[in-house]
């Protein structure tokens, strides 16, 4: 079979061989949640608004430049550092090194 005559069916299963879906599903997420994320380099707290296929978009958002002590700021929601975004974040999906609910008021005030 040529390619010019490959069906997006066809295109699909190619994708599938090399491990890599074109566009995942949202998987664990769930709109209007508020997360603490974890990337490579910082945190961010925010509420999801929308996923895409490599792309979450959070509003209310924050970068947390220091939390304190870990488990007391997961517990209290009291973070020692804060820098609130002005407009929606939007963060790819494959640097999210892990995720948590976060049950506090999402932090707004620099600090």
């Amino acid at each position: 079979m040529g390619i010019d005559h490959m069906t997006i069916g066809d295109a699909r299963e190619i994708v599938k061989l090399f491990g890599q879906e074109s566009n995942p599903g949202p998987g664990p997420w769930v709109i209007g949640q508020a997360y603490f994320i974890r990337t490579g380099t910082n945190y961010l707290t925010g509420k999801l608004a929308a996923v895409y296929g490599n792309e979450l978009v959070f509003t209310d958002a924050a970068w947390i430049a220091s939390t304190g002590r870990f488990t007391q700021a997961m517990n209290t929601g009291i973070l020692e550092e804060v820098e609130p975004y002005p407009h929606a974040v939007i963060i790819n999906r494959q640097f999210v090194v892990d995720a948590t609910e976060w049950s506090h008021p999402l932090p707004r005030e620099q600090k």
